[in-house]
């Protein structure tokens, strides 16, 4: 204990006296001399400074509780005087925490003179925490209402302004002042006065969002969407209004309503099919316009599985196609595969897909399908051209040169092989002209069709030339359709005096595939060549047989079959052929080329 120059007057007698309240009392108590000295602390001082035993005996209460106005604390000078007093004092503990308490204090006597003062403490640190955070809450709040990009509003039952932030006030032009002095029908310009004060005859019990339309200071009117929210503040009924100007939100809607009836309008009327498949493989949706190109109702296809209606021989190739896109992170060519329309017709289509994600982020597939039946029938068209003779039907040479090659490697010996000329051919066309030539070429080359067996081979390999391969043929059998040839083209110019059909035909069989088939051909192209007759009157068969009547119940059908006509080159009404639905080519009719 530090003794203060008082030493004798020093209240010793009331330590005793007191020592048990202050040793259990929860407030924090000191005693100080007359010049500011502590001598005596309670342990609930050393617990809220931090300090233990006696080290706090000695220190002066201005360097302990801080120092006020004039570098020294009032509580010193007011007990020096007789008086005492409470403050609120901010100081800190021994090793630096914040402490806020209140403080009370007085003088101590001793025989009526004055020993010295009195302090009594109550921690308010936490109370004063609260109140700092709730004025940086306050702060924060404020700060928020006020930069925050939505308008927010207090109104009153006299449906007066009583608080807007800044962004209210910038929404409709005013000054937040000028705002205080506004109803709500100043600005709203859907709701007139009378409604106001129907609808929200009691703001406390309001809990609604809606749209409406504001007016600005300047006139102009703007689209808002309003959640309003009933409330008391200080006892009066209010109701708190969150606005948000949605001027920019309505033209995008606008603009995306136009993009979708555009677009609604081109899926409809396109000739593709827009449709989009999940990963079940059903169809989630299908473009209205597969009324018009297909002939199905979309509710018909919508549900179903993507390989209903296609060809059973693309069916399966289809679905490894999608599933194929659907595991894959790029695009792939186009699918080519069939389908049925609703009158039984097959239907190419070509299928190209995206992959996407739907609403719920499941996985789906964008479809495009394109109707490419027209260039199936042309590339089929091509093909047949690209193997056959466009004036008789018949395969070209090349193809039956390719022919030779394969089957001389196989086993369909012995093989014959027939060549063909027509007698004074170039003398037809001299005389009569081209087309009657072209009417004797799809004669021949009709009769020549008609005379040998499905598994021959007939070609017509340019100029009047024709040859045909006689797989299991020895050349007995041969002779016998040529003799068929023969007898055939008799009955054809029995009905046909004005034009009548002469030709030569060499023939020249292979046992076995000892010798390439070229060879064999180059002997069966030696008899037309050698027996062309002079004349058309005279002309006769080049392989001698016996003589006999010709007969046309040698025929099987009754009657030979008219020559398929075929525009020549440079004919005024050529065109392609037409593939018809059952793949066969299909000639137009003669009239077209005035033949």
């Amino acid at each position: 204990m530090v003794a203060g120059s008082n030493k004798d007057s020093k209240p010793q007698e009331c330590l005793a006296l007191y020592q048990s309240m202050f040793n259990h009392t929860r407030d924090a108590i000191l005693w100080f001399d007359c010049e500011g000295r502590v001598f005596h602390a309670n342990p609930a001082f050393n617990g809220l400074f931090g300090y233990k035993g006696d080290e706090v005996l000695g220190q002066r209460i201005d360097a302990l509780l801080g120092p006020g106005e004039g570098g020294s604390l009032p509580i010193l000078a007011s007990v020096l005087q007789g008086e005492g007093g409470e403050i609120d004092i901010e100081t800190s503990s021994k090793e630096g925490r914040p402490i806020y308490a209140s403080v009370k204090y007085g003088p101590l006597f001793s025989s009526a003179a004055l020993a010295g003062g009195y302090a009594i403490l109550s921690s308010i640190t936490e109370s004063h925490q609260v109140k700092e955070q709730l004025g940086e809450k306050a702060v924060r709040l404020s700060t928020l209402i006020s930069k925050v990009g939505l308008g927010i509003v207090i109104i009153n039952q006299e449906h007066r302004i009583i608080e807007a932030n800044e962004r209210f006030a910038q929404m409709l032009g005013y000054s937040r002042e000028e705002l205080l002095h506004l109803q709500i029908w100043d600005w709203d310009a859907d709701m007139t006065e009378e409604r106001v004060r129907w609808e929200f005859r009691d703001l406390s019990k309001i809990n609604c969002y809606f749209k409406t339309r504001h007016r600005r200071k300047d006139g102009s009117i703007f689209p808002v969407e309003i959640s309003a929210t009933g409330t008391e503040i200080g006892g009066e009924k209010t109701v708190i209004c969150i606005c948000r100007d949605i001027s920019e939100q309505e033209r995008a809607q606008r603009a995306l309503q136009q993009s979708e009836a555009k677009f609604r309008t081109f899926v409809e009327q396109a000739s593709d099919i827009f449709f989009i498949i999940n990963r079940a493989g059903l169809i989630n949706y299908v473009s209205p316009n597969i009324k018009k190109r297909l002939g199905y109702d979309r509710s018909e296809i919508e549900g179903k599985v993507c390989t209903a209606n296609v060809h059973p021989e693309d069916a399966a190739h289809l679905r490894r196609y999608i599933d194929k896109l659907f595991n894959a992170n790029r695009t792939y060519r186009a699918f080519e595969y069939r389908i049925k329309d609703r009158e039984g017709r097959w239907q190419w289509y070509a299928l190209a897909g995206s992959p996407a994600v739907d609403e719920n982020q499941e996985p789906i597939l964008i479809c495009i399908a394109r109707n490419i039946t027209y260039k199936k029938e042309y590339e089929e068209q091509l093909k047949f051209l690209g193997l056959h003779d466009p004036l008789t039907g018949l395969y070209n040479r090349y193809y039956f040169e390719k022919e030779l090659v394969r089957i001389g490697k196989g086993r369909d010996y012995p093989i014959t092989l027939l060549c063909c000329d027509l007698n004074k051919f170039k003398l037809v066309n001299d005389t009569l002209g081209h087309q009657a030539g072209d009417v004797l070429l799809q004669t021949c080359g009709s009769i020549l069709k008609s005379s040998l067996r499905a598994s021959d081979i007939v070609a017509r390999m340019g100029g009047d030339e024709f040859a045909a391969i006689l797989v299991n043929t020895d050349g007995e059998t041969a002779a016998a359709i040529v003799d068929r040839i023969y007898d055939n083209i008799e009955a054809y110019n029995q009905e046909n005096p004005d034009l009548p059909l002469s030709v030569a035909i060499g023939l020249a069989t292979a046992a076995n595939g000892s010798r390439p088939l070229r060879e064999v051909y180059k002997e069966a192209d030696v008899g037309p060549k050698s027996n062309i007759c002079s004349d058309l009157t005279s002309c006769g068969r080049s392989i001698k047989r016996p003589t006999r009547k010709c007969t046309v119940s040698k025929i099987s059908s009754g009657r030979i079959p008219s020559p398929t006509p075929f525009p020549p080159p440079g004919a005024a009404a050529y065109r392609l052929p037409l593939i018809n639905q059952r793949g066969a080519l299909a000639f137009p009719p003669p009239s077209l080329y005035n033949i």
